[in-house]
């Protein structure tokens, strides 16, 4: 009987760790909104005044001008106090939108010359 209630114990504990693991996973959604004159293929976050690349956030989406998808940035940390965006078309022109405070926001307006709004 002890047997059977601590495995019973250890599925829980390990059930709950995994259902767990899966809310953080997609806890960070936003809605980009493309307001550009560009369509965006490429779709990533640094924090503010990083160099390199992110992980592209549209994968085998694009997010074409005046469309909107709901998106999550798999580098995306509470703990940075601003972001960094970047948009790449298809011509490989690349887009930036600096110092974005997204913890605040669930909705990203992407304008031309590196303005955008948070609501």
């Amino acid at each position: 009987m002890k047997k059977k209630a601590l495995f019973a114990a250890i599925c829980a504990f390990a059930c709950s760790l995994f259902f767990h693991g899966l809310s953080f996973a997609g806890e960070n959604p936003f809605t980009v909104v493309n307001k550009t004159d560009s369509d965006l293929f490429e779709l990533y976050i640094l924090p503010a005044q990083s160099l390199g690349q992110g992980p592209n956030a549209l994968e085998k989406e694009a997010l074409f001008i005046g469309k909107s998808l709901r998106l999550s940035f798999a580098n995306y940390d509470r703990s940075a106090a601003s972001w960094d965006v970047y948009g790449v078309n298809c011509c490989g022109q690349v887009y930036k939108w600096q110092a974005l405070n997204l913890g605040k926001s669930g909705v990203i307006t992407l304008y031309e010359a590196g303005r955008a709004t948070l609501d």
